[in-house]
């Protein structure tokens, strides 16, 4: 019998319904125990009164996934959020970044935010845009 690979995955944590929409996703996806999930927050530098309220987010999705059977790490970090992003999933090694997408993936692909654009572009790895319940 094989057995399932363990996965990681990169979830992009702004506080936005788009954002959680994806955590709902992450959630209900059928991942072996052991798995890794980072819920991660990226603020720019000149906007540094949101730790706090990024840390509040993260925190939150941590809470959200404590039930299931993986590991779950939070990161909160200052810069350019799509050059974070990317350089996050390349050192976790990640299998999977998660983007709430304001606009339907399947809209033109210029139709997407800037930092969703930079991601798919330069990401290492597979990118997930899920939209929030609005964008349905």
């Amino acid at each position: 019998m094989e057995t399932m690979q363990t996965m990681k995955i990169l979830i992009a944590i702004d506080g936005s319904e788009h954002a959680l929409a994806g955590v709902a996703t992450v959630r209900d996806l059928p991942m072996p125990a052991g798995s890794r999930v980072t819920a991660m927050a990226v603020f720019t530098p000149r906007n540094a009164s949101y730790y706090t309220e990024y840390e509040h987010y993260v925190q939150r999705v941590q809470k959200e996934l404590e039930s299931q059977p993986w590991q779950v790490n939070t990161q909160v970090v200052a810069g350019n959020p799509a050059e974070e992003l990317v350089k996050a999933a390349d050192e976790l090694e990640s299998d999977l970044i998660v983007l709430g997408a304001q606009h339907s993936p399947f809209l033109e692909f210029t139709t997407l935010g800037t930092t969703t654009e930079r991601v798919i572009r330069h990401s290492p790895c597979s990118v997930l845009l899920v939209p929030g319940k609005d964008s349905r």
